[in-house]
This record gives C-alpha cells, structure tokens and sequence, in this order.
C-alpha cells in the first residue's frame, strides 16, 4: 500500500500536493482544540481555531 501511495504522490500535480501540505498544516494547527484540555489551561475559542484556518489557507 506504502508504495503506491508514494508512487501516486510522485505523480500528484503541484496543486495537490500543496493541499495536502495545507491538510498537514491545518491538523497539526487543529490538535490543540481536538485534545482534552489540561488543568489550569486556557480555554479554547472559535476565534481562536478561525485564526489558525485563517493562518493555513495562503499555503493553497
């Protein structure tokens, strides 16, 4: 499975692959308002989560 995926992506035009790296980017963005909250922590906002989208969309 490994390799055809590896083979597709080779082959995956530039525009798909920056949106996969915008996918990465937007995920890696996201874990901290998917994880539970520790003690003490601050709370998480819908401004807040719209700042990080906003941060990922100029990558596409």
């Amino acid at each position: 499975m490994i390799p055809r995926l590896a083979e597709r992506l080779r082959h995956a035009g530039p525009r798909w692959r920056d949106l996969g790296l915008t996918l990465l980017v937007q995920l890696a963005s996201t874990m901290p308002f998917v994880l539970p909250e520790q003690p003490g922590g601050s709370p998480k906002s819908w401004p807040a989560y719209a700042v990080t989208l906003a941060g990922a969309l100029p990558l596409i």
